[in-house]
């Protein structure tokens, strides 16, 4: 690979915070090593990896350093007691972890996490996508194969595999509670009682913890404004120590719902939304270098919303919140706050479940590491599975698409 190709790189590898920014692919080469700390060179050539290692971290050229600050942020991972523990501890590695952000004039930037042995050759055939052809919010994850499974500190992992997948978008976020009032407001209109039966809920049919005629996310705010008739419609998700807030995750809801707001998604844009296959889910989470959480190696609880995470107690957070929870690709919270179903069947000793992955605010980093499995009930309900859609984008749909009969 050459150090700057004639198609536009920003070379790195995962940074927290990280941003597409195409004025700066003209000018500017990051890499990063195995412990996400930087080294940014201009122009003027990439350095040998034996520099490179020497250098990490010590950036002499202002400008250059303005332009990684703008690219990656500030990754807590060179706070330099932290940079020193670790380079204490690990040598250089013989495989060097990329981001590549591909970027061509009337095309989105796309990025394409690598990893690459020293002195190996590496040609990439990537999709680039115009502006408009994936709707706002939806992250692409461009084909090839990844190691999926093989974490031996995760009893829920599966063996290590490699697998080939085509070309998918993530959604960067969770569907928020916001959006899946609009489509319960939506779905009452043609079927009231259907749209009452997928309120998010503590039970398969019954303890609805929002207020309906219209459907409300019952937020503080909204309490305090309720009469008390209203109020007594509605109720705090289980073990959540604060009302609901409306970019939180929505959960309480089952996988038939989740499918119920794909189909509503799908029929309104005129495009296949669907959930991710558990396989899509764990390469969006881990990009290519086998990385056990989305963000690297190193469990740190402040970093996603597990159990552990807030100072006064675990609580679902606003899905824009710990943005340090980004996988390579750049998209959110997959390690915690809420867990994502997934389409894909749990196989032959489960027959009939469908996969959840992701961690949750109600459960500890052990299930945040991107490796690790779970598996549901397509009705199945509980505090901390959510939605996060997918989307198939060479295909599309009739907008005249039906909703699933509700049940």
């Amino acid at each position: 690979m050459d150090p700057i190709p004639a198609l536009h790189f920003a070379l790195a590898a995962h940074a927290l915070g990280l941003v597409n920014r195409a004025d700066l692919l003209d000018a500017v080469c990051a890499w990063f090593d195995d412990l996400d700390l930087a080294i940014v060179v201009g122009p003027g050539g990439v350095r040998t990896p034996e520099e490179r290692w020497r250098s990490a971290g010590r950036l002499d050229d202002e400008a250059a350093a303005t332009a990684r600050e703008a690219m990656q942020g500030v990754p807590p991972a060179t706070e330099e007691s932290l940079r020193r523990e670790l380079l204490d501890m690990h040598p250089p590695a013989a495989l060097l972890q990329w981001l590549a952000i591909v970027s061509r004039e009337g095309y989105d930037p796309v990025r394409c996490p690598l990893l690459v042995s020293r002195c190996e050759h590496l040609e990439l055939d990537l999709t680039l996508w115009r502006p408009g052809e994936l709707p706002e919010g939806l992250i692409p994850v461009p084909a090839g194969h990844f190691d999926c499974g093989g974490d031996a500190e995760n009893p829920y992992s599966g063996p290590a595999a490699r697998q080939e997948l085509d070309d998918f978008a993530l959604s960067c976020l969770p569907v928020t509670c916001r959006e899946y009032c609009e489509f319960l407001n939506d779905l009452a209109r043609s079927d009231p009682g259907g749209a009452v039966k997928r309120t998010p809920r503590n039970s398969e049919e019954a303890g609805f913890y929002w207020p309906s005629g219209p459907f409300e996310v019952p937020t503080e705010e909204w309490f305090a404004a309720a009469t008390p008739a209203k109020r007594a419609t509605a109720h705090r998700l289980t073990n959540a120590p604060v009302d609901w807030e409306e970019d939180w995750p929505v959960m309480g809801v089952s996988w038939e719902d989740a499918i119920a707001f794909a189909a509503w998604r799908s029929a309104r844009e005129g495009r296949l939304y669907t959930l991710p296959h558990s396989l899509q889910w764990e390469k969006a989470a881990r990009g290519h270098d086998r990385r056990f959480l989305p963000w690297g190696r190193h469990m740190i609880d402040p970093w996603a919303n597990t159990n552990m995470s807030q100072p006064l107690g675990m609580r679902p957070a606003s899905v824009s919140a710990f943005p340090s929870d980004e996988s390579p690709y750049g998209i959110r919270g997959l390690a915690a706050n809420s867990s994502d179903y997934c389409l894909d069947d749990a196989g032959e000793i489960y027959p009939g479940w469908r996969n959840s992955r992701g961690g949750s605010w109600a459960f500890n980093m052990m299930h945040a590491r991107s490796a690790c499995r779970s598996a549901y009930k397509p009705r199945f309900i509980d505090n901390w599975v959510g939605i996060r859609l997918a989307l198939l984008p060479r295909l599309a749909v009739s907008s005249a698409a039906a909703l699933p009969a509700s049940r």
